[in-house]
């Protein structure tokens, strides 16, 4: 990309003395040559400088993508996967790499595969299990509490 750019700035170069040139010739033909010439060397140099640029454009796209996918990976990372109930694997927000504010929570295992974070829904007091918002599958966090007598 870099000598693309140099290209670019070389054959503006050669244009500028060109330029000066055509001013000091007295023959019409040699003027129009030296026109000619003047105008193919402007053209190299627009496309190189577009050149760059779309290599510029590009680099910045990729660059984007690549910082989207760190934050991510960094989202990914503040799990860990547990066992909460025999058989059944959630990822648990690691305690260290909780917030003050943020509550102990399960991403559900099916979606992270996907690439997706969707945060499970439960338990309360009563449940024994948690529900994935997103893709509605249901996963077994204690075993099921005994019925009162009187029930």
């Amino acid at each position: 990309m870099l000598d693309m750019i140099a290209t670019g700035l070389t054959a503006l170069s050669t244009a500028r003395d060109l330029a000066k040139g055509i001013a000091g010739l007295r023959e019409d033909i040699a003027v129009q040559m030296k026109a000619a010439e003047l105008l193919t060397i402007i053209a190299d140099a627009q496309g190189s400088l577009i050149e760059a640029q779309a290599k510029i454009f590009e680099l910045q796209s990729d660059l984007r993508l690549a910082k989207e996918q760190l934050a991510k990976q960094a989202d990914f990372d503040r799990y860990r996967l547990c066992e909460p109930y025999r058989g059944t694997y959630l990822w648990k927000l690691r305690d260290d790499m909780r917030d003050p504010d943020e509550p102990s929570h399960y991403v559900c295992p099916v979606c992270k595969e996907d690439g997706t974070l969707s945060h499970l829904s439960g338990p309360d007091d009563y449940s024994t299990s948690v529900e994935c918002p997103r893709c509605k599958r249901s996963f077994s966090v204690r075993e099921t509490a005994p019925r009162s007598l009187y029930d």
